[in-house]
C-alpha cells in the first residue's frame, strides 16, 4: 500500500522504437487512471534496448 492508504499499481512499458505509440498509450492509460480514483498508479517507461 502506498503512504495514503491506496493500493499502489504500477504498469511496466517496453517502450525501445515506440515513439509514434507512446502519446495514443499513455492518453489510455491516463483515462484508465483517472477512472479508478481508489488506487495510486505510476508509468514506468523502459527503452528496452
Amino acid at each position: 500500500m502506498d503512504t495514503n492508504g491506496k493500493k499502489l499499481i504500477s504498469i511496466l512499458v517496453p517502450a525501445f522504437n515506440e515513439h509514434e505509440a507512446l502519446p495514443i498509450l499513455y492518453d489510455r492509460l491516463t483515462s484508465l487512471m483517472d477512472s479508478h480514483p481508489n488506487y495510486d498508479f505510476e508509468i514506468l517507461f523502459v527503452n528496452d534496448r
